[in-house]
This record gives C-alpha cells, structure tokens and sequence, in this order.
C-alpha cells in the first residue's frame, strides 16, 4: 500500500493547483498522499520482512541470499530505466516541471545501471534513488541483521543512531549536488533497515505488550504513530524555522548552521517518521482484524505488484504530461494516468518481476546444491 501512496503523492503534485495540493497536504488525508513517508515506511518493512529468514534456524548463506535479492531488485529495475528511457527518447521529451531536464549520456546511463557514485535520479525515472539505496544496503544487510541479533536493544539503537548522525555529519564535510543517491544518505537509511530488524527479532514481545492493552490504548497508540508518520513534514518546516532564529540570535551559526539548514531538516522529519512508521507497525503485527483485512484480494494483490507500480508510475506520468496539452483538466489525467499504469504495472509484475523471482530462486537453489556436492565429494588418499 506504500507504493499506492507514493504514486498518489505524484499524481497530486503534479497534476492539480498549488492551492489544493498544499490543502490536501496539510489535511489528515495527506496519510494517502504521503510520498516521501511511504518510503520510509517501506524501508522499515523491508528490515523487518528480509530479516525473518535470518533469524530461522538455518539461516540462508550469504551468496545465495545476495543472488535472490540482486534478481528481485535488480531485473525490474533495469527493465524500468529501459522503458523510461525508450519512452523519453520516442517522445523527445523536455524538461516537466524539475524531472526529465538531464540529456541521457553514457555517462548518465552508466550511473544509473551500476548505480555507483552519487548521481541526480531526475534524467529516467525519479523514484529509482530509493531502488540504489536498498540495494547498497542489501548488500551489507546480513552484517547488519548479525549485530542487531547479538546486540541488546539500547545497544542496538544507539548503533542506528551513530550511524545516523554520522551520515548527517558526512554531508557537512563532503558537499553532494545530488541528495538522494549519494553513499551518505545510503549510510543514513541503515537506521529504517535496522528499525525493522529490531522489530522483528522482538515482534513477539512487543505484539504480546500491545495485545495486552485495553481497545483504547491500542487505538492511541496506532493513532499515535500515524500522526508522527503524517505529518512529519510539518516538523521539518517547523526545525526549519527554529534553526533560522537560533542564527538570528547568533546561537548557531558557521558549520552546524550550514548543516542543519540544508540537511537536518530532512534527517529530523525522516527520523520522527521512521519513529511513527514502527509504531503504526508494531500496533498491526499484534492485530488479529488488521492481518485478516491484509490478506483481502485487493491488498494481496496490490501488494504483489506494488514493485512494478512503484518503478514505473512515474515514467508513465512523465510521458502524458509531455504528450497531453498544457490545457488538459486534471480529471483527463487521472482517468488516463490510472487505468494505464495499474495494467502496465500488472504486465511488469507478470512477466518481468515474478520470472525474477523465480530465477534469482533458481540461482540460489543451484548454488546451495552445489556447496553441498562439493562438500559430499571425497577426498583422495595421501
């Protein structure tokens, strides 16, 4: 469902009035168009979904873990740049609004398929800086499951939070022109993968704390938690505010101005929303109603799909935008945008994600298979 809001934060931003959108913003409703918290969100399920398979028995070895997750993010990732890219070049498409605006060069190619460096996400497809990320961090991932494991939870958090204000720091000694896929923010988001670990190697606990509570005290608290998730933005203009006064009042002034003005406010929202996201979580893993509503055929299968949806909804809206009259009502958009991306989306997950899956499933298989045979085989006499 995080995906769905995502791509109804764009569809808004885009396609109606200033006005409007900041009213619809700044109302409860905002939860459904909140497309930078969705992807915190996301980044704290994926910690808690990916580390369940750790913390089995037999955990799985390193190689083939890392062969399944190159080929569930990695295949339909490139197949979304490929589309965005054909798309682009087909539509001789300018600049609209601030996306589409860098020229596709070897050089911009490159930066996206192997995802090294710190590159602007604006040339293909917007969304993909959040794809870089987890994928650098799916790479350390094991690591970081292994010491949240061993760690106790006070430990752990503390770790999550260096982690943290060191990436904040980072930016302050090495100055990035490309925010969102720059090695100091993949550093930062370790912290929502670690949430989500913690969450899941005590789910047990704190499902059984919750549903302990009285009704009303689990209502406040997923309440709780969806008011920090919702409007954590709010805090971020709020920070914004406070950190010009202190200069004003020659309080903060120099590095830590410069830093906090143009990086912690950021850190302060996605920290107060990742804090929000867990909290809405842990109130839905202790939650009978909640899990049986899940598994309705409309969330499994938005669910299912919602990779798809995610890479490539804004290739999609970027193209009718270019192709459409500057003229065309908002109404029109819509009626076009989501018919086309849902089945789009749904032909991606067919035919490209799923076969992902299933090789990258294949892959580990063999692999597995053939550490054992190496194992089993006899050695020759000496």
């Amino acid at each position: 469902m995080a995906s769905v809001s995502v791509v109804l934060y764009h569809l808004v931003s885009f396609t109606t009035l200033w006005l409007s959108s900041r009213i619809l913003m700044d109302s409860p409703f905002s939860i459904f168009v909140s497309g930078p918290e969705a992807v915190m969100f996301f980044f704290v399920l994926s910690g808690f979904v990916l580390s369940l398979q750790f913390m089995k028995p037999i955990p799985p070895r390193y190689l083939p873990y890392l062969v399944k997750r190159v080929s569930r993010l990695y295949i339909p990732y490139a197949s979304a740049l490929v589309f965005a890219g054909i798309l682009k070049m087909s539509l001789r498409a300018g600049p609209v609004g601030t996306e589409w605006g860098i020229p596709l060069t070897l050089s911009v190619l490159a930066d996206h398929f192997l995802m090294i460096g710190s590159f602007s996400q604006s040339a293909l497809d917007p969304v993909i800086w959040s794809l870089v990320n987890e994928m650098r961090i799916s790479i350390v991932f094991p690591f970081l499951v292994f010491l949240i494991v061993r760690l106790r939870a006070a430990l752990s958090i503390l770790f999550l939070l260096i982690c943290y204000v060191t990436a904040l720091l980072l930016h302050g000694f090495f100055y990035t022109d490309h925010f969102f896929t720059n090695f100091q923010d993949t550093l930062s988001y370790i912290l929502m993968f670690g949430v989500g670990v913690l969450l899941a190697k005590y789910k047990w606990a704190l499902g059984k704390v919750i549903s302990q509570r009285q009704r009303s005290v689990r209502v406040t608290t997923l309440l709780f938690g969806l008011l920090l998730y919702t409007y954590s933005a709010t805090v971020q203009y709020r920070a914004t505010e406070l950190y010009e006064f202190l200069a004003r009042e020659h309080v903060m002034n120099g590095f830590f101005y410069h830093l906090m003005i143009n990086w912690g406010t950021f850190y302060v929202e996605r920290l107060i929303c990742t804090i929000g996201a867990a909290t809405v979580m842990i109130v839905v893993i202790s939650s009978t109603s909640m899990a049986h509503l899940l598994k309705h055929s409309v969330p499994l299968l938005l669910g299912r799909m919602s990779y798809s949806l995610y890479l490539f909804h804004f290739p999609i809206l970027l193209g009718l935008l270019t192709v459409l009259p500057s003229y065309t009502s908002t109404g029109v958009i819509w009626a076009l945008f989501i018919p086309l991306t849902f089945c789009i989306s749904y032909l991606s997950y067919r035919y490209i994600e799923r076969p992902s899956t299933n090789l990258g499933r294949h892959l580990a298989e063999k692999l597995v298979s053939s550490a054992k045979d190496v194992k089993g085989m006899p050695t020759s006499a000496t």
